[in-house]
């Protein structure tokens, strides 16, 4: 970096500015010609050439810069000005300059920002004692101004602790310190940070990104650079890259603060040849920006305690907690920790703010980006939404971006997916819980190990996300609990397996490709010991639900194995057909009559002689359980719904499940 002498225009090297050097810098806007050569900017290669350099129409700018420098009181010796004091022709110098630009500003003695398109006026002679007043012809013109248009004028505006602004002609025509209300009427930047750029650091990142919404510049990677010192942060510079850079930015945002301010953007679909769906929780550009400038964050220990928020390889990993849209059974809300005010900025209006997403099959997706979700009356709870102890953060990951194709492939996320729904008993509650749910032939090493892989299971919509794989096995148990008394038992709890079926020779190995037309679901409810009641025995061997999931293991061996998948069904119907186990078949899944099942609970009476307690069967309460499993047919694609249905009055012509007696089985609590 440079230092031009406002004698000679000469220039001198410094590394940093600091005390030793005294100097005015000048803000402006660039102005080029193509038609004529000499109507441009004085460059850092042009200024070693004085004699030519003199003819180019940028000249006056240093000239006047120099001038306004040397009447200055006290005089300057010194001035900046970034058309000729930075090499560009050097990326190193470059990407130092832009690095350090909001500094260099920061530090100045005084900045004069021209308006070149500003008409001149005669100039003001202030009073004694008072600012210059602003004329009405120049409050009229200052809002059009194209200084307040561009990119890197926003931290030109900021960083200077004296400001004076001049018409085309070089007539001062006002100061920033006399002009804060006019300046924040047109840049919505607030009064305090104008006064003190140091309030800059304490305002919400997406608020901060709305100052530049209506801005621009001449190459789209500018856009980001020229924002670096209003957060305080540094990147390299790759021009080229396009809007990468915007995304790098937000990525080095992300490293460093927790403000989920930074996702408060939104995408209005005005353009519906490049709409999208779904995309990723970073915005593409500040214009998305602005309708943030209301953002004020939420101060709630609570809340920051349980946050997080990091880059991984598999987007954006963040700790926060999920809540159901009420408008949708299907979407989920993560709450931003940040509220919106009215336009006059009142806090009587809070509106907590937060994005939409959705499960995807390995993730989650921000969905409905052309508008915030304003979660009303959240506060009455206490500043971030939750009660103390009504919620758990969880884990989610979320792609930093989505191209147009990668929307397009999360639209089809509920293609033969297969949704659950519960016809709630009276006086008992049925929970579904997944063991397992994965696409057969897929991570061996989950099976063998016992452990459950969930990914393809979203609880809070109660569905299997298949993502279309040509197989998938799923495992649910659905646990019975009595809204009455803990002391009513289930004997039997309740195991639904579900999942696709070919006709036909499955070859895994050779990858054989099945369209979804080919593929037909399959769902059976089996009833299974619970693990405080005596093993039922299929073939003299026990019987626990750990053995659901080695029977779900056969059934994918024998797929992989080359067997029929018919084959395979009808080799576990064998393995779980015995005298005291019943299941349902669902797999013709337009039968209009599936088969029922009776669940009796129990209770435990007092103890008989030997001093167990007995079991008393609790007839009245009897539950015939059905399962059935339709085609949804979708405009883009097809689903399937399971639907357990629990009818207390249809179980007198069911066959019976009940528990073992207490001559045969000891049960202990």
């Amino acid at each position: 970096m440079r230092l031009i002498n406002t004698t000679d225009f000469s220039l001198r090297e410094v590394y940093e500015p600091g005390p030793d050097y005294q100097y005015a810098i000048l803000s402006h806007t660039w102005d080029e010609s193509l038609d004529d050569p000499r109507h441009r900017e004085v460059t850092f290669q042009d200024i070693q050439a004085p004699e030519r350099t003199r003819l180019l129409t940028g000249w006056a700018k240093i000239e006047k810069t120099c001038e306004l420098a040397r009447a200055y009181d006290p005089p300057l010796r010194w001035a900046w000005i970034d058309t000729c004091c930075i090499d560009k022709s050097s990326s190193a110098e470059l990407t130092e300059a832009i690095n350090s630009m909001f500094r260099w500003y920061q530090q100045s003695t005084v900045c004069f920002a021209l308006l070149s398109d500003m008409p001149p006026a005669s100039p003001m002679s202030p009073r004694p004692g008072k600012a210059p007043s602003v004329s009405d012809q120049f409050h009229a013109a200052l809002s059009g101004c194209r200084w307040f248009t561009r990119g890197w004028t926003l931290q030109e505006l900021l960083a200077p602790k004296t400001l004076y602004f001049y018409d085309s002609a070089w007539i001062r025509r006002g100061a920033k310190g006399s002009m804060m209300s006019e300046i924040s009427r047109i840049t919505r930047i607030d009064e305090q940070v104008l006064t003190d750029q140091r309030f800059m650091f304490q305002v919400p990142l997406g608020r901060r990104m709305s100052w530049a919404s209506g801005r621009s510049t001449k190459r789209v990677e500018d856009m980001a650079y020229c924002l670096l010192g209003i957060f305080n942060i540094n990147i390299p510079l790759i021009y080229g890259e396009g809007d990468k850079a915007f995304a790098r930015l937000q990525e080095a945002l992300v490293r460093q603060s927790v403000d989920l301010s930074l996702f408060a953007w939104d995408a209005p679909g005005t353009d519906t040849t490049t709409y999208q769906a779904f995309h990723g929780m970073f915005a593409t550009s500040p214009k998305q920006f602005a309708n943030c400038h209301g953002l004020v964050a939420i101060q709630d220990a609570v809340y920051a305690e349980n946050q997080s928020l990091m880059m991984t390889n598999r987007g954006l990993e963040l700790l926060t907690y999920l809540r159901s849209d009420i408008l949708s059974a299907d979407r989920y809300v993560v709450h931003l920790n940040c509220f919106m005010t009215d336009a006059e900025g009142s806090s009587a209006k809070q509106r907590s703010l937060g994005v939409r997403v959705v499960r995807t099959y390995n993730g989650f997706a921000r969905c409905h980006p052309d508008g915030l979700c304003f979660i009303d009356g959240m506060r009455m709870k206490n500043r971030s939404g939750f009660r103390r102890g009504d919620a758990t953060p969880e884990k989610v990951y979320i792609p930093a971006s989505l191209t147009t194709l990668e929307s397009a492939i999360i639209e089809t996320r509920f293609k033969d997916s297969i949704r659950f729904r519960i016809s709630q008993p009276p006086r008992a509650s049925v929970v579904l819980n997944c063991t397992l749910g994965l696409p057969s032939g897929s991570d061996r090493r989950a099976w063998e190990k016992d452990k459950p892989v969930l990914y393809t299971w979203d609880q809070r919509t109660q569905t299997f996300l298949t993502n279309g794989e040509e197989l998938f096995i799923g495992l649910l148990h659905a646990d019975i609990r009595s809204d009455v008394s803990k002391n009513i038992h289930w004997p039997l709890s309740l195991g639904i397996l579900c999942g696709f079926r070919k006709e036909g020779h499955v070859d895994v190995a050779k990858r054989v490709s099945v369209t979804s037309e080919e593929r037909r679901p399959w769902a059976y409810v089996i009833a299974i010991a619970s693990e405080k009641d005596a093993c039922i025995k299929v073939d003299g061997t026990p019987f626990r639900r750990r053995d659901i999931t080695l029977l779900v293991h056969d059934l994918d061996l024998l797929i992989d194995s080359g067997a029929s998948y018919g084959s395979a069904l009808a080799s576990m119907r064998e393995r779980l057909l015995g005298e005291d186990y019943y299941y349902t078949d669902a797999e013709d899944y337009y039968s209009p009559c599936p088969t029922t099942i009776r669940l009796t609970p129990y209770q435990l009476g007092p103890p008989d002689a030997a001093g167990n307690p007995q079991r008393q069967l609790l007839e009245q309460a009897t539950l015939a359980l059905t399962l059935s499993l339709k085609n949804v047919r979708g405009e883009l694609f097809d689903s399937y719904e399971a639907t357990l249905h629990f009818d207390p009055a249809a179980y007198s012509d069911s066959p019976s499940v009940e528990a073992p007696g207490p001559e045969s089985t000891a049960v202990t609590d």
